[in-house]
């Protein structure tokens, strides 16, 4: 057992150590997909805790400290939303999705999202 935990430790160290990674805010980043083509960024909480997000196959995020928005190289769509004043991992930040383009459109009309989003695109 002690041995596949430092086996799973030196994996994780490389993959952290060798991604591109981007700080989208205190918890949510975007990675470099370890499970899906290379090339391929996913979003994903830096803790981890069961029911936060991973999203493969990013190719936008628009976000603020409160929302973030994701649009996938398949055409779903996801809207992450802060539990409480700031999106957190481990907190119950509300995930729906997946979502089509105008059902996302609806849900961004009828949300506050918290104040202007940054917006930043990926190729895949």
């Amino acid at each position: 057992m002690k041995g596949h935990l430092v086996i799973l430790f030196i994996a994780a160290a490389a993959f952290v150590g060798c991604s591109n990674d981007d700080h989208l805010t205190e918890h949510y980043w975007i990675y470099d997909d370890p499970i899906v083509v290379e090339g391929s960024q996913a979003l994903m909480c830096k803790l981890g805790c069961s029911g936060d997000p991973i999203i493969s196959n990013i190719v936008e995020v628009q976000w603020n400290d409160r929302a973030i928005l994701v649009a996938t190289s398949n055409g779903l769509h996801y809207m992450i939303l802060a539990k409480g004043e700031h999106l957190q991992c481990c907190s119950g930040d509300s995930v729906i999705g997946p979502l089509d383009a105008q059902t996302m459109l609806m849900r961004i009309k009828h949300t506050d999202l918290g104040g202007s989003l940054k917006t930043k695109k990926y190729d895949n």
